[in-house]
């Protein structure tokens, strides 16, 4: 049995996180919409806000406009996709544009949040949920998705509400929760449908692991997803005349490869491990995690069975698609919520370091070594200097430049499978140009600007979660931990 927290304290050291996790990433953000998709959704909000109604008026290609059953045009998202961004869209009231990566910010603190409370109710301690939680937020692809403005934050809020639920025996109501968490990913981004794998997997192995258990369980997630499913219906209803139909009048587009063939082989091989979009190079703590995924699932079952159950058919669901969506998005960011993986592979090694502080502080240096270069892609627009420096290479080489925007299969192999393509090394070349005193060209110069700016801001994150995790370390604000043979 789980020992049950305080009714405050948890929550407390939790709140600390999440805003230690909004201090680090402030200043990745910037004044502006540059992502597309940000700033068809931001459009959309700013006409509710005006009282035009879920409208599109302008759009920064004909693609996103599709004509509704009233005459007016609309953008193809679910209706929470524009609710995220109203903060955003608000924020142009104070800083005179709006600021794009600020409903992001406020998921990933949420999750962090979340996270904590979840290591403490499977035994870890302060020190160990707080390092666990601030490293998947802040040292993973989770935190550059921030500030390009990318909504993903919206399912990796629900899985992590998942691995909570399944901290709990026989308490359906937690469930419920994790089910409203997932109706309102599901109501931003129809691409969450892979959620419902976990949370079939952890209905299933969670006690009392009987059928009224799980029938109990099920009922209870299914009540909690209901509102944001039936959200979009309605939505889709209001636009389209029809609670089924999704984007009336596009022109159908070869977008998936057929299944199990080749070039979705090579698409899942890709998402998982390619220099241009491996999960595995953009979230380095994954890397320990699937060295070491036999000891974490003997520690943490039902949680490293819902994460692995969401990485495999994440993989496979998005590996289909005849260009690798996301682009353009800094690393795998359509399966980048299996990052939350990072937290139990740090409450894990927490308990078998935690005899020597020599072992522990080499811990927490590696991690924040994770988080500091974490920040590193936010510093400049990434996928912008990306499409540059590719530009760039072509005009040196005498070459035709690839398709940059929506890359295609053909291109698969030149973007994510070389490695002096890989954004990782062609940010990284930029950067170390830009930082030169005698800069090749304008271009150079204004990079080498930010990325000065940037490093000095750097050092934040890793001293916010070094502060947070000592404090928590040397005065428990949690409850004592279980012993290290404890399960969910």
């Amino acid at each position: 049995m789980l020992a049950e927290p305080s009714s405050t304290r948890p929550w407390l050291l939790g709140a600390l996180a999440a805003v230690a996790v909004v201090i680090a990433v402030v200043p990745d953000l910037r004044p502006g919409v540059a992502n597309w998709d940000t700033r068809v959704k931001t459009e959309v909000a700013w006409n509710v806000l005006h009282g035009r109604g879920p409208i599109l008026t302008r759009a920064p290609a004909p693609l996103y406009l599709i004509p509704g059953s009233d005459g007016r045009t609309y953008a193809p998202y679910p209706p929470f996709a524009y609710v995220l961004q109203l903060p955003s869209a608000l924020s142009a009231l104070w800083f005179n544009a709006a600021v794009e990566g600020l409903a992001p910010l406020l998921l990933l603190a949420m999750t962090g949040w979340v996270l904590v409370i979840t290591g403490l109710r499977l035994g870890a301690s302060s020190g160990a949920a707080a390092a666990g939680a601030l490293l998947a937020c802040l040292g993973t692809a989770l935190r550059p998705m921030v500030g390009v403005g990318h909504d993903n934050g919206i399912e990796a809020l629900a899985l992590a509400a998942m691995l909570w639920a399944s901290t709990f025996e026989d308490r359906p109501a937690a469930f419920a929760w994790a089910g409203l968490s997932t109706g309102a990913a599901l109501a931003t981004r129809l691409g969450a449908v892979p959620l419902l794998v976990p949370a079939a997997v952890l209905v299933l192995v969670q006690r009392p692991r009987t059928w009224l258990g799980v029938i109990r369980r099920g009922i209870a997630f299914a009540a909690g997803v209901a509102p944001g499913l039936a959200a979009v219906l309605a939505f889709n209803f209001y636009r389209y005349g029809s609670p089924f139909e999704l984007q009336p009048g596009n022109e159908a587009v070869a977008m998936y490869v057929p299944w199990l063939t080749a070039a979705h082989w090579s698409g899942v091989l890709g998402l998982a491990v390619s220099p241009g979009k491996g999960l595995l190079w953009y979230s380095p703590p994954l890397i320990a995690v699937a060295l070491l995924a036999a000891p974490l699932a003997r520690r943490f079952p039902a949680v490293m069975a819902a994460l692995g159950a969401y990485l495999a058919v994440g993989l496979v669901f998005y590996g289909r698609l005849t260009f690798w969506h996301g682009d353009w998005g800094w690393g795998p960011r359509y399966v980048s919520p299996a990052s939350l993986a990072a937290a139990p592979l740090v409450w894990w090694a927490w308990e078998r370091l935690a005899s020597s502080r020599l072992r522990l502080g080499l811990l927490a240096g590696a991690a924040s070594l994770l988080v500091a270069i974490q920040a590193f892609p936010n510093f400049a627009f990434p996928l912008g200097v990306y499409l540059q420096e590719i530009s760039r290479r072509a005009e040196l080489e005498g070459t035709p430049a690839p398709q940059l925007v929506f890359p295609m299969l053909k291109d698969s192999d030149y973007f994510y499978f070389r490695l002096d393509t890989s954004p990782i090394v062609v940010l990284a070349r930029a950067f170390a140009r830009g930082l030169g005193s005698e800069p090749a060209d304008a271009r150079d110069g204004a990079l080498g600007e930010k990325v000065r700016r940037g490093l000095a801001w750097s050092p934040l994150g890793p001293a916010l979660f070094l502060a947070l995790v000592t404090a928590a370390n040397r005065r428990a604000i949690g409850p004592p931990a279980s012993p290290p043979g404890g399960r969910t």
